[in-house]
C-alpha cells in the first residue's frame, strides 16, 4: 500500500506539471476498445506463512470503456478482464518446484484521468493514473503434490499508470498504443478447510492496442 501511495503521490505531481500545458482536446463524448497482454512482474509470495509462492503465466487484457473529453483533460469508466494459466508452485524452504494446474482471471472497473499534449496534427502523447477495484479470482489452481483445489476470489484496491500515444485516423476514430502498470493490494484467498493466505507482489504489466470512436 504505501508503494502504491508513493506511486500515486509522484504521478499527481507529474499531471499538475503536465496540466499546465497548453492541449487540444475538444469536449466529445468517446467509447473506446483495446486489447493486449499482459503480465505479472514478480511471483505471488504467501506471506502469512512465507511458504510458497505462485507462478503464473502471461494472458490477455481486454478492456472497453466509455468517457468524455474536457478542454484539457478526459475522464473514463473502464472495465478490463485478464486471464492467466497457472505455472508452477514454488516451495520456498526447499526450492522445490510443482508444475500447477488451473488459472487466474481479474475483472477490474476503473475510474480513469490522463492529459493529452498533442506533438503534430494527427499525433499526441497522453499521461493518465486511475483507481478502481478488481475481482481477482482463482479457479481450479491445484497440482499433483497439492490436493486442495483452490477456489478462491477476493476483491482488491487497485492503482494504474497510464501512457502511450493516439494516432488521428479519420476525424472520429483514433488508433491507440498504450503501456499500463497497476499496482494491486495484497490478496486474501482460501482453500478447503478454511485457512487462508495472503499474497503480494501483485503489479502487472500491460501493452496494448486499441481504437477510439468519439460521438
Amino acid at each position: 500500500m504505501r508503494k502504491a501511495l508513493m506511486v500515486l503521490k509522484n504521478l499527481f505531481i507529474i499531471v499538475c506539471v503536465l496540466f499546465s500545458l497548453p492541449a487540444q482536446a475538444s469536449d466529445a463524448w468517446f467509447i473506446a476498445a483495446k486489447l493486449g497482454g499482459a503480465s505479472p512482474k514478480q511471483s505471488y509470495q504467501e506471506v502469512n506463512f512465507n511458504a510458497v509462492k505462485f507462478d503464473f503465466d502471461g494472458g490477455v487484457d481486454y478492456a472497453l470503456s466509455v468517457g468524455k473529453s474536457f478542454e484539457k483533460f478526459i475522464v473514463e469508466l473502464e472495465y478490463s478482464l485478464r486471464d492467466f494459466d497457472s505455472n508452477s508452485r514454488i516451495i520456498i524452504p526447499t526450492g522445490d518446484i510443482e508444475e500447477l494446474d488451473g488459472h487466474q482471471v481479474q475483472e477490474s472497473l476503473f475510474v480513469n484521468g490522463y492529459i493529452f499534449q498533442p506533438i503534430g496534427s494527427k499525433t499526441s502523447l497522453f499521461l493518465g493514473v486511475g483507481i478502481g477495484k478488481t475481482n481477482v479470482q482463482w479457479k481450479g489452481v491445484t497440482s499433483s503434490a497439492f490436493p486442495e483445489i483452490i477456489n478462491s476470489d477476493d476483491v482488491v484496491n487497485t492503482y494504474k499508470l497510464m501512457m502511450g500515444a493516439e494516432m488521428s485516423l479519420t476525424e472520429l476514430l483514433s488508433l491507440t498504443l498504450s503501456y499500463q502498470y497497476l499496482l494491486l493490494d495484497d490478496v486474501v484467498l482460501s482453500v478447503p478447510g478454511g485457512d487462508s493466505g495472503k499474497l503480494n507482489n501483485q503489479d502487472i504489466e500491460i501493452f496494448n492496442i486499441g481504437f477510439k470512436y468519439k460521438f
